[in-house]
């Protein structure tokens, strides 16, 4: 019966959501190897997801107060949460190896025990003082001050060098999490005491710094006498001493407190990790067709009104040492084209008049910056269009391309040649001279078109009433198409002499 089913669901589906259904299913099967690795990453995940189910909910209901202040905290709140969590970001990271994420949790593939038991005895023996923590549930990190991160298998030997006096970390706390040492020399907050445990002589500053961190945490913290050469053991705020400090009475306690059951925590790791991959495949299958079947009636409601209009076409970048001749009879055409526009299917939108007023700007801009001289034949494509409003679609030009023929520019003299305005009457020009007299410019246009000579502006002689020589700077008035060197004078020097 499933066969079937099977059969005909991947007969029905394209390759693409099959890959997306296998990618999506690795992903999730990584985050959940990393969270089960990582124990406390996956109240980091649920927080921040409460803060943006939060957020969006904020958002869906539309309470605008309420939306200033979420927004206004969601990120110093997403910031700080993530700084509590860095320790544990960082040590996820440091010891992130393919078996943590795609195997069992961490337990680790050795029993510290034997080796915690034989250092605490020969510490007890040789009096040297030593507090080892043991973490819980609680996060342990944020009591703590200084110290070095470590990420190193528990060994006898390793635990009796770093508590050896002549160590610089000896007299700082050791953070066992399961088989690793992840960190020494840390400094613990120390116990000011209480009705249910009072202070004692005897004890010394490692025995109110191991109980100071009891009472903040649910850590088991062991701790070794200095001056007495007895063991302790602090958790929930109690401090008791152990009866039995030899291998075999500490290696009973280390089991008690640590619950080292090996092979009954490989095999319900083994069925966590078959349990995640089983859901990973299982939220994959689900969510990818979903959400592609939401889509498309979105796409499919987003684009279904055709429209056409009209765009001119502009040209940019055109070579300085080329112009456009796109010829008499193309002329008017290459310079427009009609735009077949798909427009969202919205009740909003009123055909005609927002199309119109949406499109008042619509242009289509052709790239000629690396044109050469000759006969082109350009494709239109949208990238070309002005920015159309958010969902709108081109869906083709006509024509689809233009032709054209670029011509190389020349450069030609040019005399100039200055045009008055408003002489006085009874005065007449005697003599009129232009400084410079001629142009030397570059036309990017048919040559025919232009005669031999460019006028000046009209140089005003109203308001002149006696005879004399006058001088005037007045620009040229040059077509576009008309280029001047670019060491040409912005204006020409025109002198006239008037007379009655």
């Amino acid at each position: 019966m499933l066969a079937p089913l099977l059969t005909h669901f991947l007969g029905s589906v394209s390759v693409a959501v099959l890959v997306d259904i296998l990618f999506c299913a690795l992903i999730l099967r990584v985050v959940f190897g990393w969270v089960f690795s990582n124990p406390r990453l996956g109240q980091l995940a649920l927080i921040l997801l409460g803060i943006a189910a939060a957020f969006i909910a904020v958002q869906k209901f539309d309470l605008p107060v309420t939306q200033i202040l979420v927004t206004a905290l969601v990120v110093p709140t997403t910031a700080l949460v993530v700084l509590n969590f860095l320790p544990d970001l960082r040590r996820s990271w440091q010891t992130a190896t393919l078996r943590r994420l795609f195997g069992q949790r961490t337990t680790g593939g050795n029993n510290p025990i034997p080796a915690l038991s034989a250092a605490l005895a020969d510490l007890a023996r040789q009096r040297l003082g030593a507090i080892l923590i043991f973490p819980k549930g609680d996060d342990v990190d944020s009591f703590l001050n200084g110290g070095e991160e470590y990420d190193a298998l528990v060994t006898k030997s390793l635990l009796l060098s770093l508590l050896n006096p002549e160590c610089p970390r000896h007299d700082g706390a050791i953070v066992i999490v399961r088989d690793r040492i992840v960190r020494v020399g840390a400094v613990l907050p120390l116990s000011q005491g209480s009705q249910e445990t009072p202070v004692r002589e005897e004890w010394g500053t490692r025995h109110l710094a191991a109980l100071g961190l009891s009472e903040s945490c649910d850590a088991d913290v062991l701790v070794v006498s200095e001056e007495r050469g007895v063991v302790s053991h602090a958790r929930q705020g109690r401090l008791s001493e152990l009866a039995s400090i030899d291998e075999e009475g500490l290696a009973r306690f280390l089991g008690e407190i640590l619950r080292v059951e090996r092979r009954q925590e490989s095999r319900a790791d083994r069925w966590l990790s078959r349990g995640a991959w089983a859901a990973a495949l299982l939220i994959a299958f689900v969510a990818v067709p979903t959400v592609d079947w939401l889509n498309k009636p979105i796409h499919s409601a987003r684009v279904t009104n055709l429209s056409v209009v009209q765009a001119p076409i502009n040209f940019a970048n055109v070579p300085d040492d080329l112009y456009i001749d796109a010829g008499p009879d193309t002329q008017a055409q290459a310079l427009r084209a009609d735009v077949f526009l798909r427009v969202p299917n919205n009740e909003d939108i009123v055909p005609g008049r927002d199309i119109d007023d949406a499109v008042r700007h619509l242009s289509i801009t052709v790239d000629l910056q690396n044109a050469h001289a000759g006969s082109a034949a350009i494709a239109l494509t949208s990238h070309m269009a002005s920015e159309l409003p958010p969902g709108w679609e081109i869906d083709r030009y006509l024509p689809q391309q233009i032709k054209l023929t670029l011509v190389e520019a020349q450069t030609r003299p040019f005399t100039i040649v200055p045009s008055f305005a408003g002489a006085e009457k009874g005065l007449h020009l005697a003599e009129v001279a232009v400084s410079p007299a001629a142009l030397t410019a570059r036309i990017k246009d048919k040559p025919t078109l232009y005669g031999p000579t460019v006028k000046t502006l009209p140089v005003n002689l109203a308001g002149l009433r006696r005879p004399g020589t006058y001088s005037f700077d007045v620009p040229l008035d040059l077509p576009p198409t008309v280029r001047p060197p670019r060491n040409f004078p912005q204006t020409v020097r025109v002198t006239v002499r008037l007379e009655k």
